[in-house]
């Protein structure tokens, strides 16, 4: 019998919650998996569980960083354009209660999480972290 198994998931899952993950103030980044293949697409949600209206830094989409485990900490591995063309929104507001998100994918193996910015005092400030997204293959 053939037992399929994401090796990877076994020596990196306990590096996904050995940190926080989220900023103080109910604002959470969540995903559709946890374990992914490489390229296959997964969606992740911002969540504004506060009482305050928040802006996330976008371009048309919300703007995300990439940021892979890298023997004991993270490391920044993407990071979106600086430039935005001038028919998209800089920013996006979400009241409280709502949320936003998009589809996303990520090529390599292992393990992965995104970034959003959230503007405060004209200032980006990249904290919102999703949980880690283990990416491999299954043997």
């Amino acid at each position: 019998m053939r037992i399929h198994r994401l090796l990877a998931v076994l020596v990196f899952a306990p590096l996904a919650c050995s940190e926080p993950l989220q900023p103080s103030g109910g604002l959470r980044v969540e995903t559709s998996a946890t374990v992914v293949l490489p390229g296959q697409q997964f969606t992740y949600t911002v969540v504004n569980g506060t009482s305050d209206t928040v802006v996330l830094a976008a371009c048309c989409a919300l703007s995300a960083r990439l940021d892979r485990w890298v023997g004991s900490a993270w490391v920044e591995v993407h990071t979106p354009t600086a430039m935005c063309l001038a028919i998209c929104p800089g920013a996006r507001v979400l009241l409280p209660g709502q949320s936003d998100g998009g589809p996303a994918s990520i090529p390599d193996i292992g393990l992965f999480r995104l970034r959003l910015g959230r503007i405060t005092s004209g200032e980006i400030v990249w904290d919102l972290t999703s949980p880690g997204v283990q990416v491999g293959f299954i043997i």
